[in-house]
């Protein structure tokens, strides 16, 4: 059976310890692979940083959505965003082999959340990002 965890945020830094803090009370009532939970707060804190410091041109406030769907042999990420239209999926991959002082800024979050996802995918709809984030559960 399916359990769903629901958040809405700001795009404000400082709602990320919120939406950890809920999360957290969801993955121990579930009894999430505390691995697999690590890595969907490695994703929150990434994917919503990259968000909030890159996807809005205004200084309006906007809201993201977070919502989690726990199953037997996976879990689904998806946030939905109003931010500028984004892949993440097309951005390039870092030179993980460059010195620090050769890497250009940015990417490693998403290299990173690409490594341990089953299968990404992103839309832009009506308006929205929606990036779509598939994991083993017992990763």
């Amino acid at each position: 059976m399916e359990k769903k965890f629901t958040w809405r945020l700001g795009n404000r830094l400082e709602e990320l310890a919120p939406l950890a803090d809920a999360f957290e009370g969801f993955v121990l009532e579930n009894h999430v692979n505390p691995r697999v939970a690590f890595n969907i707060n490695l994703i929150f804190d990434e994917m919503i940083t990259n968000i909030i410091n890159y996807g809005y041109r205004d200084a309006n406030n906007h809201e993201i959505g977070v919502d989690v769907t726990l199953g037997d042999e996976y879990i689904v990420v998806r946030l939905e965003d109003d931010a500028a239209p984004f892949d993440p999926l097309s951005a390039q991959e870092p030179d993980t082999e460059a010195s620090i002082e050769e890497r250009s800024v940015g990417g490693l979050g998403i290299h990173l959340v690409k490594q341990f996802s089953r299968e990404m995918s992103y839309k832009h709809d009506n308006g929205k990002n929606i990036l779509t984030i598939i994991l083993d559960s017992q990763q």
